[in-house]
């Protein structure tokens, strides 16, 4: 009997409670909001980056170099000579590379003190209060009229 009452008094305890309720998706913070665009912060650390791994790749390009020219240096001289020959034609090629990398800074032509197309936009997006309170409403204490100025 005790055992029925108290599987009776589960089962209507389980009927009773409501369902957990569901789990929160992550926020990203208090206070936070998505940003439509990417800061000039972001834009700058992308940028530090790019170039980081630019150098990086170079160091990269002439280790691979340094270590082909001295497997090189065990092979004849006809074949180092040639050698020599192709690893001067492929600086050729990328010195021209390196020059068209960062030809807008180098331009007499290049607009780069002008504020991004996108920060122009956004000024207009904003929104201004046209809110007045109340309290501050303005009444002039004696109305002006034409007389008083010695206007007639």
């Amino acid at each position: 009997m005790n055992m029925k009452k108290q599987i009776m008094d589960e089962s209507v305890k389980s009927l009773m409670l409501p369902p957990p309720p569901p789990l929160l998706p992550p926020s990203q913070g208090y206070g936070s909001r998505k940003i439509d665009g990417d800061s000039i912060t972001n834009k700058q650390i992308k940028k530090f980056w790019r170039q980081k791994q630019i150098i990086e790749e170079d160091h990269l390009y002439s280790a691979i170099k340094a270590a082909a020219r001295v497997r090189a240096r065990n092979l004849s001289d006809e074949d180092y000579k040639r050698f020599e020959e192709s690893l001067d034609m492929e600086d050729l090629e990328t010195e021209d590379h390196q020059g068209l990398k960062d030809w807008w800074t180098k331009s007499k032509y290049a607009y780069l003190n002008q504020p991004a197309l996108g920060s122009a936009d956004s000024l207009k997006r904003k929104r201004f209060s046209t809110y007045t309170p109340n309290c501050f409403s303005f009444k002039p204490c004696n109305p002006l009229y034409a007389t008083s100025l010695n206007v007639f």
